[in-house]
């Protein structure tokens, strides 16, 4: 049985095996960690979607097995036809320059999968949103590892398909980073369960 909560806040500011500095780190293992989910424009809705703007908050399941390792992790079905996304703590929030060249790492499993635009991290500073997209997930459990460096990998303004940003942007956005969210919504219509764990923001 699964039950709701806010709270049991698992953090690292430590170095991790490679060495990099891990910034904020979420296992799940006691709770969902003060993680939360928010409601956002869907590319199902709008072919130009402003993910600065919040529809709603949800409720965010935690489950004490099933996850990576068998340990704890947290889910959602989907309930609206907006786009919902995981909504970092403010651990993972400020001045996270530290970030430049590093790694953002989660894991993800849906049941159902195929509105790829909007499987994204958006990262939202105090002047702009910049957002990346990654591969949707599977039904057993994808992990991600993303680099988070404007010189390889693309970001955009405001949605997956806006301008491309440069890497003085994407610095700028985190050296006062106000929302770090990662999508969970991968499927048209009010369908899927979506499964999510392990989650790290380091250095490089």
């Amino acid at each position: 049985m699964g039950a709701t909560v806010t709270s049991s806040l698992l953090v690292g500011c430590v170095n991790d095996a490679s060495g990099a500095e891990v910034i904020a780190e979420t296992t799940f293992d006691d709770g969902a960690s003060d993680w939360s989910l928010v409601d956002l424009t869907t590319y199902d809705r709008s072919d130009d979607p402003d993910w600065s703007e919040v529809h709603g908050t949800l409720e965010l399941t935690w489950e004490g097995s099933g996850g990576v390792e068998d340990t704890g992790y947290v889910k959602h079905t989907d309930e609206t036809d907006y786009a919902f996304f995981f909504d970092a703590p403010s651990d993972y929030l400020g001045d996270v320059s530290a970030a430049v060249g590093g790694q953002l790492e989660f894991a993800q499993r849906s049941s159902h999968t195929g509105l790829d635009r909007n499987a994204a991290v958006v990262f939202e500073g105090t002047d702009r949103v910049v957002a990346t997209q990654f591969e949707p997930p599977n039904q057993d459990r994808t992990q991600y590892s993303l680099t988070l460096d404007a010189d390889t990998r693309d970001f955009h303004e405001r949605n997956v398909e806006g301008p491309t940003v440069d890497q003085s942007a994407f610095e700028s956005a985190l050296s006062d980073l106000q929302a770090l969210r990662i999508g969970g919504e991968h499927n048209a219509g009010v369908s899927e369960e979506v499964g999510f764990d392990e989650v790290r923001l380091s250095g490089s």
